[in-house]
């Protein structure tokens, strides 16, 4: 398939990803490494993943236009968080987690970002002394009472949230921010 037919056909990125998922359901789209195994996720369960971080983000109040950061290193939920983050009509402001507190400020306040997924809490606290502008800072890894930091929420409350949502007017919110973006737009 050429460029051109793959954007005739699906518009966007995350609307090609939702097609192969639902052509390819329960067959494994990526291997999570863990303690030197690695686990199968299918297309299904990312799909899922996706639905419920959009809806999460848009239950938090993500507008479409909104720059959100992804400051991780490599691992699933950086895929579901930009596909998401996509889907919820927003766009990705990726920055390396080995990235400086001087580069990671300029990337902020160039972008002007409101919400962030983080690996870890001690970057949390980087980009808060880097931005005023954070409002949001999702951890990727489950947080204890204290090891929040300047972390809002993790990832599994954020995916609650977006369970939560769904359930309500929400699904209709969500298929329509997927509906609503095209070609014209960023990825």
């Amino acid at each position: 398939m050429k460029v051109t037919d793959a954007v005739g056909t699906w518009g966007t990125l995350h609307r090609m990803f939702f097609s192969q998922a639902e052509k390819f359901g329960d067959g494994d789209l990526i291997l999570e490494g863990k303690s030197g195994e690695y686990k199968p996720i299918s297309w299904k369960e990312i799909a899922r993943d996706v639905r419920e971080t959009a809806a999460g983000l848009i239950a938090v109040g993500v507008k479409p236009g909104d720059r959100i950061v992804i400051m991780s290193y490599n691992r699933p939920e950086w895929i579901v968080a930009d596909l998401a983050i996509m889907a919820a009509g927003a766009i990705t402001i990726p920055i390396y987690h080995t990235s400086t507190e001087f580069q990671t400020e300029r990337i902020l306040n160039k972008s002007g970002t409101r919400v962030a997924f983080v690996a870890r809490s001690d970057k949390a606290e980087m980009l808060v002394s880097c931005s005023p502008l954070l409002d949001t800072i999702i951890s990727l890894d489950p947080m204890g009472v204290d090891e929040a930091g300047a972390c809002s929420m993790d990832y599994n409350s954020l995916k609650l949230k977006g369970v939560q949502y769904l359930a309500t007017s929400g699904k209709n919110d969500l298929e329509e921010r997927i509906a609503s973006t095209g070609p014209a737009d960023v990825a």
